[in-house]
């Protein structure tokens, strides 16, 4: 397996900043047709996620209390299969697992060193989608709140 990462932030106002990250892989697999004959074949490698690209814009109040964030994520379809994947429909559909967008909307509050709120509103666009190899679609459209209360 090969692969590579780029990841980079720039804070380019006192209150705005952007992040993001591109993460490719790819791999092969030689493996045995015929022991006796020693005949192999190279084929992809199992579950080898797609390329993906993550990107975030985020605010920060001037006393930095309030936070706010814009991120989204583009996945490639995976369609280099291996023949265990093309005969795990389980897992992965016909032909691979489908390329997708998430878009996704963050904020949060700081009320003092010991208690933080948040909220998330995920998948935006409420986009069917299934992580490859899970075997699970994920689920549309969500909100998510939170508070952390630390000492």
């Amino acid at each position: 397996v090969y692969g590579m990462e780029l990841t980079g932030a720039w804070r380019f106002d006192d209150h705005w900043s952007i992040k993001g990250n591109l993460t490719w892989h790819h791999g092969d697999l030689e493996s045995y047709v015929d022991v006796s004959s020693f005949q192999t074949v190279t084929e992809p490698l199992s579950r080898v996620q797609p390329l993906t690209v993550n990107f975030a814009l985020r605010w920060d109040s001037p006393e930095r209390k309030w936070w706010g964030e814009f991120a989204c994520s583009f996945v490639d379809e995976a369609n280099r299969l291996s023949s265990g994947d093309k005969e795990d429909a389980q897992r992965i559909p016909p032909g691979g697992t489908p390329g997708y967008a998430l878009l996704g909307l963050y904020g949060g509050y700081e009320f003092n060193e010991h208690l933080r709120a948040n909220i998330a509103f995920e998948n935006l666009l409420d986009q069917a989608y299934r992580v490859h190899g899970s075997g699970s679609n994920e689920p549309g459209f969500g909100v998510t709140t939170g508070i952390t209360v630390s000492f």
